[in-house]
Parts: C-alpha cells; structure tokens; sequence
C-alpha cells in the first residue's frame, strides 16, 4: 500500500501511533476522525467494512470520513488506490481596484441596448464561489432578481451517528472564526449524553459560551443518535463583516473519547434559496438576509458569467465600462463554498443533479485551485470531476488556469514593487534536472513577517531516489544542515522531524504514489515560539540521486493565505507547468488571461504543459483577465463596480461562451465545446503555435461569436451573424475613439475608405444627437438593427467583414436607405448635402469586405 495515504493523513497516523506508544494522556481526543476522499476500483462495500463512512459516491471517487486508527487498515485493501486529504484551494483574483472610467459614447450605449438573439436561456450557469451580493444592480432587472438559486454550504453542518456507534454520548468542538467583537476566538467544547435533543445542545453551547448568543447559532432535527442534527450558524457569523466560508468544520466525537471505527460524521449542509425568497428579499431590501459575499469574489465571477446591462436603477457610480454578462440568460445559480474539495465536490453534485431535474445543460464556473498535487490531472478531485463528465452531454466545467505564471522578486531584486496581492502569488514553482548520482539545490527566500507554518513540496519520476536535507540562512546559527532524508520504502511514511535553530521541520519522503507512480517529499517549517516567525534569508533545499537515474524535480512552495509565504530564489523561479489544480483535470476546460487592451498574455497566468506531458495544450485557451470592470459587492447597501485581474476572470467569461453555446446546440459533450471553442479561436499575440505547450496560450485568444456559430452550424451566409450580448465582443469596453481608429487605419488604405472615414468624422456627433432626439430618425435606427451594427462592426476591428449583408435576418440595404432618408429630413443642410452626394456608396456597403475597400475594387458579397 505505498503512497496510498498523502502525506497530511500519513502524518495523522503517525501521531496516533507515537501517542499510543508515549501513553500520551494529552494527545488531542478528537484527531481520531478525518474527512477524506478514496479512490476504489472494486466495491466500496470492503472499505466501510473496514471503517470508511460514505457520504457521496459517484463512480470510483467517493468522499466521506474514517477514523485515523483506520486508515491503515482501509488503504491496506487490494481495491483501494488512494487515500486524500480533503484539500482546500483559493480564489484566483487579486480582488478590486478601484478607479474611474471615461463615460460610453451614446455609440456603445446604443450598441448595448440591442437584444441578443442568444443570450444563454435554458442553461444552468453554475458559479462555485465565495457568494453574491444578491442586491447588485448587475443582478436585477425590471425589478426583479435574475438569480435562480442560491446554495450555501458554508452555514449548516449535520452530524450523524454511524452503525458503529457504542458510546454513550458524544463531544462536539468548534473554533469560531475572528469577529470584530472577538479577536481570538477560543475553542467551543460542549459534551451530551444519549438521547439528547436539540433543544438540549444548543443551550448547552450557549450556556458554555457566553460570546454565542441568540440568534449565533441554531440546532435542529434529533433527538440524537436517532436523528441528525443540523447546526445552522448566522447572527454574528452571518453579517456582512464574517465570510462564513471560514467557518471551520465542527468535530464530534464519542464521550467518553475511544478510538477506533468512525463513530460520527460530520458533513456541510446545502441551503438552498429559491428565486421568490431572493427576490422577496431584493423587494424588501431585507439587509439580513443569509446568503451574503463579504469576500466579494463571487459577486465579481457572477457579473462575468451573468450581470445585466447596467441600467437606471439607482446604483451609486456604475462603471459604465461594465455592459453585462457573457450570458444574461441563463439560469444563474450561485454555490457557495469554503473551496474546500468536499464543498467543491458537493457543490457540482448539486449543480448537475439540479440541471438533470430540470432537463437542462449545465456549464460549472471554478475560479479557484491551489498549486499542491502532482499537477498531472490525478489528485482525487480532478478524477472526481472527470468522472463526472465522461460520457455526457450538456455538461461542462470551466476552471482558472492558476496565477502561478510570473516572477517574484527576490534576493537584489526585492526593492522592485511586489506584484499586487492575488496575482502575487508568483515565484512558487522550480524545476530543477538532478543528474544520476548528482545534486542539485534550489533556494528558498523568506521575508520579514512570516508567522505561520510554510509548506512545500517536491515531485519527481522514474528510477531516481532522492535524498534531501535543509541549510537555514547565513545568520541564523551559521549556516545549520540537516542530515539527510533519504526516500521511505515504508507503507506509510514515517516523517523525520528536524529541529534546525528553534524551527522545527517536518519531512515525509514516499515513492510511487498511485495512480502515476510518482515519487514525493513534503516538508513544511514551523516558526520557533520566540521571535514567532520564520528567520529571513536564504534556505538551502539540496537534492542528492542515490539511485543512479537522473530526474527533472518540481519544487511547489504553498501558499495558504494572507501570511507572507516562502518564494523561490529569482532565478530559479520557472513559468512553465504551472497550472493549478483542479485545471489540470483532463476533461475540465481550463482558462488563461489576456489583456484585452493590448492582446498579449497576462504577466500571472500559469503555463503548460501538464507535468504528466499530455500532447494536448493546458491551457487549451485565453480569454481577458486583465483590468476588467465587474459588479463590487457592496454588501447590501451599495452597487459599484471595480477593476479585476486574474484568470478568475478569464474562467466565467469562458463559461459564458461555453453557456451560449449550450443554447444553440442543447447536445453538445464537454469535449464538443472545448473543440470548437480552440477551432474558433483568434491566434496569439505574438504567434504560437498550439504545440507550443509552455506558451500558456493555448490555442489562443476566444472568439465567443465564431464559437456560437460553430456550435450552431451555420455562418453568417446562411441567416446573418448570431447577435450575442454585448460582453461577447470585449473591444467595446475600450474608448470607442479608438476602436474608430483602429477601423480608420484599415479603411483609409484605399480612396472610398478614406471617404468614409472623413465622412463619419464630419458628421459623427450630429448624427447621434439625432437618433437621440429625433423619434423618427430614433426609429429608423432602431428598425434597421442600427445597436446591432455597431455592436457587430465595433466588436472586431480586426474582423474581415465591415458590414454584414443581413442582419436579424432581413437585408440591411432597405434599412439603411430609410434611415439615411430620415437623416436628411431632420439634418443639417451640410449633412442633407453629403447624404446625397455618397448615398450610394453607403448602400454599397452592406457586404463588403475591408480588403476591398483596400484595393479599391467592387464591393463583393459576403459568403
């Protein structure tokens, strides 16, 4: 059973071994119980025989609790894999910034009031996030709320007893998070005796814990072990300061403590808000409502994937920058999680079956992942999600790349200014080659102010075995050198534990973790209790080859949070296989950022290829991820917007398309739309090719519009372009002036174009304050598709076609001539007098190509 057990829970058990072996009376009574995820090819009935308690299973992938003391015995069956720890991820976002933005020119208001023939109805859009601020602008219209649903795993938690139960009562803990009353929550501990009611456990908790009060905490269900019980958290925990997606799991175990078989299990709870409850609480402006987005990264992924146009609805200060979601039509359910892979794993269960029900394809937005694990596509949860789309129609996920692909400054260079926090999350990987009976180091630097426990990890292939040891900086102790650790052959690993100049350092070293067979070290540092932080400086990580084979190594540095984390040396630091997991999943869709302004790739966003060196690119495609305005969670009170980067931001814009795509063709597999999605795309700018697997482009830049249309089957020449939203077409959110410009450029190659272009120079800001204020000429506009063309010829400065033939499936030819006649009717004699010396040059238009104007050739119709 080697490497069954990842390191956290193969350290688990070794603590319950030493306590056992110490007689420690103080060793912590409840470390008994964990929640894991279990890989089994055979039934699972062998492995709950053995202690593990399902709570979901889907395929060979399931998720559930056991007891420490069992897990050597669950791992040692022959149809057990692997055994994980239930791992949690981050968003992928550096959060807002705040700016101002010049005003939309009546132009690309008007673009943006057209209706889309597409606009994602009838698909489930699932955003897995932090929540939503379901009183945003960007999420009402007319009114009412375009939010079907809202699932919360965060706030309820239910406790079973299993079929193993022999206590006589039972022992709950939770630690509360940090509150402005609270800084330094102590541990809840309340104890209960068989039958207890609900009743009696929340006033126990109560009467023990004078910060929870009424209102802080609400059981039901019982009596127990009987029934469940239901602990469902608000008040204080549910305020609009408290991201309840740190509530910490509560642990229950038997009173008196005994170890052995699961006895309990603790599992989130969905709550579920159905679009009358939201929409009563949007009516009533009910401040108190549970469901909330203090974090505000959901509120931020939900306007990408699904806001509304902007409209007069009161908001303060709307970015006008921001005109919507990718699909505002969809049905948006909004899943909130603590990213947590069991959340995750709930969440997408939820989405799914959801969608089922309905008999509707569903498209599933993660914008989040975490830089531990092989980075080949096999931690349990990106098999879960495989599995979960193997075989389908109507189903897709969509994941952030990762922000993993730039350089940190170190060392010299740490004077230069650190990258904004969220997309600073750089300077965490190496990848060093280790020469068959050779060394090689890789250097960690540590700042000022590092408090908390650092983690790393080093995975490797092949033959090889490597020894490791650890050097502390240069001023602490001289220079201290750990002995080395060589590779453990043990079933499950026993750690090393390294006392170096008051820092304890732990190390598991195992070989032939399934299902790749690769080998790994985990190591992680703690701070000495006095001066509580990690020493600064240069930490020496050296790497010897016992075996006689040499190896590529991948050195990962955690980084777990807001604490100042390790990075690795400047120039040592590697872009490449950088994805996050869950993007290296195999049939999940993951996402890179560009800037949308300048077209070339994020500075963050991680690179390919995946370590397990797949021919295929990861990621397979770019979408824009820098410098995007989307709805602020304003916590209830108000509706602003703010800049946001990351590939957090790519990811729902992609899920969008994917969204829109679903609606024209309801039978695609997730494989359909990833295909047509890379076959539509525009290339990268600078060129890569797609086999290029490190340029982080994949196959390159999304074109939603050529993506719809290939999921359609149609093009343009058979019924005119598919209008999408006007999200669809991302070059509206830059200054219209120079989106002209760069239509000017391309058109003043030949004479007619230049003529044009003088032409709408000359009488551009007349012509708007008529379809402004002239109700014929507004209706000539409007009849004749006139938001549609801009939105169409506005989109793509770069598309070969100027002006389509047919447009909402009429030609364009008659409406424009009504409209140029209504024009001279109510214009100015300068503009009468243009509009009749090149009319018909303006109705030749529709059809034509930019490379004939160039030539100066006769307009061709469009094929």
């Amino acid at each position: 059973m080697a490497g069954k057990l990842d390191s956290a829970l193969a350290a688990q058990v070794h603590a319950l071994k030493a306590a056992a072996l110490l007689g420690d009376e103080n060793a912590p009574p409840l470390s008994g119980t964990v929640k894991v995820l279990i890989h089994v090819t055979g039934e699972l009935a062998a492995a709950e025989a053995a202690g593990f308690v399902t709570e979901i299973s889907t395929g060979e992938i399931a998720l559930g609790t056991a007891a420490v003391a069992d897990l050597e015995r669950i791992a040692a069956l022959d149809d057990v894999e692997r055994i994980e720890s239930n791992g949690r991820g981050r968003s992928l976002g550096p959060g807002y910034a705040d700016g101002d933005a010049a005003e939309l020119s009546a132009w690309q208001e008007a673009a943006a009031a057209a209706v889309p023939d597409v606009d994602g109805s009838g698909v489930v859009l699932g955003i897995i996030d932090t929540g939503i601020d379901i009183h945003h602008a960007a999420f009402r219209k007319d009114g009412h709320t375009t939010i079907t649903a809202l699932v919360d795993f965060t706030l309820c938690q239910t406790v079973k007893a299993t079929e193993h139960l022999t206590a006589p009562g039972m022992t709950l803990r939770w630690t509360p998070p940090k509150t402005p009353s609270v800084e330094s929550p102590r541990e809840v501990t309340i104890t209960a005796t068989f039958p207890t009611t609900s009743a009696d456990v929340e006033q126990a908790w109560r009467r023990i814990t004078p910060e929870i009060g009424p209102g802080d905490v609400r059981v039901t269900g019982g009596p127990f072990p009987a029934n469940p019980l239901t602990i469902r958290f608000g008040g204080k925990y549910n305020t609009d300061v408290t991201d309840s997606r740190l509530l910490p799991d509560i642990v229950c175990a038997p009173s008196p403590d005994r170890p052995g078989s699961a006895q309990f299990t603790v599992s989130r709870s969905p709550l579920v808000f159905d679009r009358a409850a939201i929409d009563e609480a949007v009516r009533s402006q009910d401040l108190d409502f549970p469901f909330r987005d203090p974090h505000g990264h959901g509120t931020s992924m939900a306007s990408i994937t699904s806001g509304v146009v902007p409209q007069n609805t009161g908001c303060l200060d709307p970015k006008p920058h921001t005109l919507g979601g990718m699909a505002p039509g969809a049905d948006l359910i909004v899943a909130r999680t603590s990213y947590s892979d069991d959340t995750t794993i709930q969440a997408t269960t939820w989405l799914f079956d959801y969608a089922a029900q309905h008999s509707r394809p569903v498209v599933v937005s993660m914008s989040f992942g975490t830089e531990m694990g092989p980075h080949d596509g096999t931690t349990l949860l990106e098999r879960f999600l495989d599995g979960q789309l193997a075989g389908t129609k109507g189903r897709a996920i969509v994941a952030a790349a990762g922000n993993e692909g730039g350089f940190f400054p170190t060392g010299p260079l740490a004077k230069l200014p650190p990258l904004p926090r969220g997309i600073g999350s750089a300077g965490l990987h190496a990848r060093t080659a280790v020469a068959a009976g050779g060394d090689a180091s890789v250097d960690l630097t540590v700042g000022f102010g590092d408090h908390a426990q650092d983690t790393f990890e080093i995975w490797y292939a092949g033959a090889s075995r490597l020894g490791f040891s650890l050097t502390t900086p240069q001023h602490v102790g001289g220079h201290t050198t750990a002995p080395p650790v060589p590779p453990s052959t043990d079933p499950v690993p026993t750690p090393d534990y390294l006392k170096l100049d008051d820092h304890l350092v732990t190390v598991f070293s195992a070989l032939n973790i399934p299902p790749s067979g690769k080998h790994h070290i985990y190591v992680t540092i703690e701070p000495p209790a006095d001066p509580g932080r990690i020493a600064k400086g240069t930490w020496k990580i050296r790497l010897h080859e016992t075996a006689g084979a040499p190896t590529q190594a991948d050195c990962w540095v955690f980084d777990g949070g807001d604490d100042p984390v390790a990075r690795i040396a400047y120039e040592q630091q590697d872009q490449t296989r950088t994805l996050d997991s869950p993007a290296c999943a195999h049939f999940v869709l993951s996402v890179g950022a560009y800037n949308p302004e300048t077209l070339l790739l994020a500075s963050f966003s991680s690179r390919g290829p995946t370590a397990d060196g797949r021919a295929e690119p990861k990621p397979e495609v770019c979408a824009p991820g820098v410098g995007i305005w989307t709805a602020k969670s304003g916590r209830g009170r108000v509706s602003t917007y703010a800049a946001h980067s990351g590939t957090s931001c790519a990811t729902p814009y992609v899920a969008g398309v994917a969204a829109l795509m679903f609606a024209v063709n309801a039978d695609l597999t997730y494989d359909d739309i990833t295909r047509r999605i890379q076959e539509s795309c525009d290339p990268p700018v600078p060129y890569s090719p797609p086999e290029q697997l490190d340029s982080g482009w994949g196959y390159g830049r999304v074109n939603p519009q050529r993506a719809v249309e290939r999921a359609r089957g149609a093009t343009p020449a058979d019924s005119g372009p598919v209008l999408l939203p006007p999200a669809a077409y991302p070059a509206l959110s830059l200054p219209t002036r120079r989106l002209a410009a760069q239509l000017r450029r391309r058109a003043e190659a030949s004479a007619a174009g230049r003529t044009l272009a003088e032409l709408v120079s000359r009488h551009a800001e007349e012509v708007r304050r008529l379809v402004s204020t002239e109700r014929r000429v507004t209706v000539a506009w409007h009849r004749m598709q006139g938001p549609s063309l801009l939105r169409w010829v506005l989109g793509d400065p770069h598309r070969e076609v100027l002006v389509p033939r047919v447009l909402g499936g009429t030609l364009l030819t008659a409406g424009l001539g009504r409209l140029l006649d209504e024009l001279s009717h109510a214009g100015s004699s300068g503009l009468r007098a243009d509009i009749a010396a090149h009319r018909a040059l303006a109705l030749a238009l529709p059809g034509v190509r930019l490379a004939d104007l160039a030539h100066d050739e006769t307009p061709g119709e469009v094929v």
